[in-house]
């Protein structure tokens, strides 16, 4: 992303980036000096970070849609499934829009500290609302201002009208190595909400 677009990963005002994707995730491009474009990293991940085995970064937006909440908590947990099978330490960062319920809590934690010495976790942010989405992709921009030199796994659990094996298949794609094969054109792979195949940024 630095590679193309200069320091700042901003996109030029004519390129097709802003044109491909949504104005809502806008917001995740564009960087301002002020405070809120800091990424705090937690002591503990900063010696993950240092680690002879460079660990698995995932941004990871957790979307529940009022009525869909049973096919939201199905992509969560399968997806949840594949990171805690990977064979690479992971950092998960994660979001959630939409009511939280005790279920969702409990899956997160089950995962997160089932394995606390694999999979390390951090909550970046809640919003009622399941519509957000460009406040996990502006955490994963500050963090790739902060540590330039790693690449990042962004991930969403909401693609309407995918099925459990989709999301599973989605997932070992943009957590592998493959999709990240060429650091030099890209530091970004993942899953949105509107793009059903891997990206790389």
């Amino acid at each position: 992303w630095f590679t193309l677009y200069g320091s700042n990963g901003v996109p030029a005002p004519d390129s097709w980036v802003w044109n491909a994707f949504p104005a809502e995730y806008h917001s995740a491009f564009v960087s301002t000096n002020d405070e809120s474009n800091t990424f705090q990293i937690d002591d503990e991940f900063e010696q993950a970070f240092s680690g002879s085995i460079s660990p698995l970064v995932v941004f990871y937006h957790i979307s529940l849609p009022e009525g869909r909440t049973a096919e939201a908590l199905d992509s969560l947990k399968t997806q949840l499934g594949v990171l805690t099978h990977s064979q690479q330490p992971t950092i998960l960062y994660y979001s959630v829009a939409g009511e939280a319920s005790l279920e969702t809590d409990l899956l997160i934690s089950n995962a997160c500290h089932g394995q606390p010495n694999h999979l390390m976790c951090r909550k970046l942010n809640e919003v009622a609302s399941p519509e957000a989405g460009g406040e996990t992709l502006q955490y994963l921009h500050n963090f790739c201002l902060a540590k330039p030199s790693l690449s990042v796994t962004y991930m969403s659990n909401w693609l309407p009208g995918m099925k459990a094996d989709d999301f599973r298949a989605l997932t070992t794609v943009v957590t592998s190595n493959v999709c990240l094969k060429s650091h030099e054109t890209c530091n970004v792979c993942g899953i949105l909400p509107f793009a059903v195949q891997p990206f790389c940024w």
